[in-house]
């Protein structure tokens, strides 16, 4: 075949290739496909009084905002990712899509890496500038607001959402350079085109909204985007992020999507907030609720976000703060102003109220490991009646306003909507109203047991603005060690991968790493106590390699000493890159046109991808080609002479990529 052939070997039907042996288990004839993206998170929250029910979305973006997937991922995971872009080992599911899309593939994520550094503007700390774009469909015909009408929304004066922000988070963040568009913008579709099958295309709506605004706003300016229009959109409105590409610039944005019912200020301090990377919480914890039930907790913004709703102003709630579990997912709260009450401990502590502490030093949040556990515990909190928390239960006179609240949270084993924080009371009468009742209001004298843990919590003591709590944590440390998550494959070379797991294990004696061998899955290392990182190295140059991981604790009970190993989700897959090699080059591989390009064949790969770059990061890129199988080699000419660096990866029949070869430089005399 000649070079020209080669080179544009990408009309050549592919070869098929035979993936994996016959004898591999199960879960591995479901090959994982990499995919990359823009992952972002969705919370639709329904209209109170409508008989909907919250939708939740984990969903990868291209740069230019359209939805490449969805994917099923631990909702912790997708939280920790959200607005960076990521790469996935993913298989493809049959679940249906949990906000209605339709031709959109939906996957069961293995793993997930960051592809960049997360974006500055996605950081949690100092100005957090959003702009209201106000949008009208143009088959819809109501009375606009005067977009002036909106500014109090977002007023650095109380109870504007900006000092809002400021307050709870004790100006760790602002809405500084927040503003709103001084008209309304057509979109270019009608309502129908933005609601097929009646779910709302989100990603649409926000690239048309932004676009009919483009003239008058640059977008790197903010962060975050709030979508503002003049209909209903499907059964929700809108909280998390979308990536878009905008003015030269390619990024995720906290966005929300705002129907005319939800532009107040409780609903859209609930959408920022997951903006912000909160999710719901609920309760009661010994009864959860389901569906719009989950609305129920007045202690939180991301819950009942309006409150007992008792304190309004111009016919709009005032949103109560958040939990102190949310404050801290954002390192809101300091260091020196909370605390963890460990198994084996008895301490007795004094915590100050969240909102409007009076000093700068008390401790305001306390955590109760279960079992010893990172992802199972309680927290302690003081609520008071006082700024933001003047929504909070209750508001009528005759019972003590002030008081401590207690959550059990559970970041793994959580189950729908209703977020990982849950209610702890102590009311089984009181059933309507146990998240907000009398049993969910700690107060001097009262102890809340955990029989089954040997968990006690009692309040013994009050001040002006605080609580003294008793804290014993006698819970027997899990036996079987917490098993390792987000198990993710991090580097690879043509003749290594790094293996990369997260530890949430207390009490492992090591970590174990099973590797597959032919028929199964063999011990292949035993690595040291906290280890979360292990480089296989010396493989075979564009071969697969499965592995599982467990956490093992040798003083346990036979039958208790490891995590599970039969889980196929904890199983990860890696393909070596292929051994790139430049046949008969001189020393340093310079060279003259026209060259060769050769490297090692890949057994299962049914194509190769061949660049050739100005820089070694392939930042900008001269060539890139695509060759079949059994092709090895590609002929350089026709190139400026200078120096360049190349490399080649294998890819098979379902567009499955392996890990590149190692980066060869090339330089070109003539």
């Amino acid at each position: 075949m000649s070079s020209f052939l080669l080179r544009f070997a990408v009309s050549i039907t592919l070869v098929a290739a035979l993936l994996f042996s016959s004898t591999l288990p199960a879960a591995a004839q479901d090959t994982p496909q990499t995919l990359t993206g823009w992952l972002n998170v969705l919370h639709g929250d329904p209209e109170r009084g409508s008989d909907s029910t919250p939708r939740y979305a984990v969903l990868l973006q291209s740069d230019s905002g359209s939805i490449t997937a969805e994917l099923l991922l631990n909702p912790e995971t997708a939280r920790q990712f959200t607005g960076q872009k990521v790469q996935v080992q993913a298989i493809p599911s049959i679940s249906a899509s949990s906000i209605g899309l339709t031709n959109t593939p939906i996957y069961s994520v293995q793993a997930v890496e960051p592809l960049e550094a997360q974006i500055e503007a996605q950081g949690t700390s100092g100005a957090q500038a959003w702009i209201l774009i106000l949008c009208r469909f143009p088959d819809v015909s109501t009375d606009l607001n005067n977009p002036g009408s909106y500014a109090p929304l977002l007023s650095s004066e109380y109870p504007g959402l900006d000092h809002y922000w400021r307050t709870i988070s004790y100006n760790n963040i602002n809405l500084q350079g927040s503003t709103i568009t001084n008209r309304w913008y057509t979109l270019p579709r009608p309502r129908s085109a933005y609601l097929p099958g009646g779910n709302a295309n989100l990603m649409l709506l926000a690239q048309d909204c932004a676009t009919a605004a483009n003239a008058d706003i640059y977008y790197p300016s903010y962060i975050g985007l709030s979508f503002m229009f003049n209909a209903g959109l499907d059964c929700c409105a809108w909280g998390g992020g979308t990536t878009l590409t905008l003015d030269g610039s390619t990024r995720s944005y906290r966005a929300i999507w705002l129907p005319p019912w939800a532009q107040n200020y409780n609903i859209m301090a609930h959408e920022m907030g997951h903006g912000f990377g909160f999710p719901h919480s609920t309760g009661p914890f010994d009864n959860p609720p389901s569906d719009l039930s989950i609305y129920v907790s007045q202690w939180d913004v991301m819950s009942a976000s309006s409150g007992t709703c008792a304190v309004y102003t111009s016919n709009m709630c005032i949103p109560p703060a958040t939990i102190a579990y949310h404050l801290d997912l954002n390192n809101w709260i300091p260091a020196n102003r909370k605390t963890s009450v460990v198994p084996g401990e008895n301490r007795s502590i004094t915590l100050e109220r969240t909102q409007s502490p009076t000093t700068g030093n008390s401790l305001l949040y306390a955590r109760v490991p279960i079992g010893g556990s990172n992802t199972h515990f309680y927290t302690v909190e003081v609520r008071d009646q006082i700024g933001y928390d003047l929504n909070i239960p209750p508001y009528y006179t005759g019972i003590p306003l002030k008081s401590v609240v207690i959550h059990e949270v559970d970041t793994v084993n959580h189950t729908g909507n209703g977020g990982p924080a849950y209610v702890v009371d102590d009311d089984p009468v009181d059933f309507y109203d146990r998240p907000n009742g009398e049993g969910a209001r700690w107060l001097v004298g009262e102890t809340f047991n955990d029989l089954t843990n040997d968990i006690s919590i009692s309040v013994s003591g009050a001040g002006a603005t605080t609580f003294t709590v008793s804290i014993h944590n006698g819970s027997t440390p899990t036996q079987i060690p917490n098993a390792p998550s987000n198990f993710r494959i991090t580097h690879i070379t043509p003749d290594s991968l790094t293996l990369e797991w997260d530890d949430n294990a207390f009490n492992e004696t090591a970590y174990r790493l099973y590797k597959w061998q032919g028929s199964t899955f063999t011990l292949y290392q035993i690595l040291p106590t906290n280890t979360t990182l292990y480089t296989d190295s010396n493989l075979f140059c564009g071969y697969y390699q499965f592995y599982k991981v467990t956490a093992f604790n040798s003083a346990a009970p036979l039958g208790q000493q490891e995590s599970p190993i039969q889980d196929d989700a904890s199983w990860v897959t890696g393909v070596t890159g292929p051994c790139a090699t430049n046949s008969g080059a001189p020393i340093q591989n310079i060279v003259n046109q026209p060259f060769t390009l050769t490297w090692t064949t890949v057994s299962w790969a049914a194509l190769y991808h061949v660049q050739i770059a100005y820089d070694s990061a392939f930042t900008q890129t001269l060539v890139e080609v695509t060759i079949p199988a059994p092709y090895l080699q590609y002929i350089v000419e026709g190139i400026s002479p200078g120096n360049y660096y190349w490399r080649v990866q294998g890819v098979n029949s379902s567009g499955v990529t392996g890990g590149w070869s190692v980066t060869e430089t090339l330089f070109i005399m003539s």
